[in-house]
């Protein structure tokens, strides 16, 4: 089988998840995709040399409906593929006009599909988790994106010495860094909670910041024992499945699919507070009491048994998500498509 994969060349969640792909399925044919010319994607780094057998071209035009550009190169480049493998957007819906089978690892809440059902189908989709999987259409398959244990190897937590925060922007207030910073005021005894963003974000500051855009996005997590991650819409977040690989608890709220991923004692109390549109439809916006937050953050930090408990819970769960174990799961649905 010759597969043909479209990567992003910055350091966000689907640069990550590319990078991951390209390294595990070894790809035939890569285009990578250089998003520096839309809004909202037009700051961060770009890590060209990660790809360094890839045709580099140009998104242009609004998310998820834009065109990569030269598309004539692309076509070409891609027509010798027996299929192709894309993240959460064809990035050029003629894709998947011109080759005869495609595959969509996609996203809900960019799933345009929902709003528009007379867009272009790929042959398959593929859903990250459970989350929502009712909305997909009928040619989606369930399989969750594998974490690389080898760059994120475990290390049983108890004593706990700081807590990670990772903010991005994004509408809403998705990574619940907000909440982060209410319930700081409320967090007895007193522990260390930094916050760290790619680039500089708006927000209430009552927690330390680091901005860093760093080259290996597994030592990000270097120094911290517990990631928190009141995520208040979204499916599936790569931070999660990384802390997981590490040995680190996760707090999140207690809402889809952070319920199916995570031990009841890791789970803040919440409501869905609001619709909210995203370009994929109708999702939930949660939302918890900063108090509930801090008595979590409280406990994990007097409680070593619990967060021993817990780690060794998170390397359980890590391993059926990893490389090892998904590997083959991803060639056999990639070969049969």
């Amino acid at each position: 089988m010759k597969l043909g994969l479209i990567v992003r060349v910055d350091n966000r969640g689907l640069g990550i998840q590319s990078w991951e792909l390209y390294r595990h399925l070894r790809p035939y044919r890569t285009v990578a995709v250089r998003m520096s010319g839309v809004p909202g994607h037009d700051q961060g780094r770009e890590f060209l040399d990660r790809f360094p057998d890839a045709l580099h071209v140009n998104y242009v035009g609004g998310y998820g409906h834009g065109k990569l550009e030269p598309y004539r190169e692309v076509r070409q480049h891609l027509s010798v593929c027996d299929i192709l493998l894309t993240v959460e957007t064809p990035y050029d819906f003629r894709l998947l006009e011109d080759l005869p089978r495609t595959v969509v690892a996609g996203n809900r809440e960019f799933l345009n599909w929902v709003v528009d059902p007379d867009l272009l189908l790929p042959t398959l989709f593929v859903a990250p988790s459970t989350w929502r999987l009712a909305d997909w259409p009928e040619n989606t398959v369930y399989l969750p994106h594998p974490v690389d244990r080898e760059r994120l190897p475990f290390r049983e937590r108890s004593d706990i010495q700081a807590f990670l925060h990772l903010a991005a922007e994004a509408f809403r207030d998705r990574a619940g860094t907000d909440l982060v910073s209410e319930a700081v005021k409320h967090v007895r005894p007193q522990v260390r909670i930094t916050v760290k963003a790619q680039r500089q974000i708006n927000r209430r500051r009552r927690v330390a910041w680091l901005v860093e855009d760093v080259d290996d996005y597994w030592k990000v997590y270097q120094g911290f024992d517990v990631l928190v991650a009141p995520r208040r819409y979204g499916g599936q977040s790569l931070p999660v499945n990384e802390a997981l690989s590490l040995g680190m608890p996760v707090i999140a709220l207690d809402r889809e699919p952070e319920r199916s991923m995570l031990p009841l004692e890791s789970l803040v109390p919440a409501n869905r507070a609001r619709d909210l549109k995203v370009s994929g439809g109708v999702v939930g916006l949660w939302d918890a009491n900063p108090v509930d937050l801090a008595q979590r953050i409280a406990q994990f930090a007097s409680d070593p048994e619990l967060v021993r408990r817990l780690s060794r819970d998170a390397d359980a769960r890590a391993s059926e998500l990893s490389w090892e174990r998904l590997l083959p799961r991803w060639q056999k649905l990639l070969e049969e498509v």
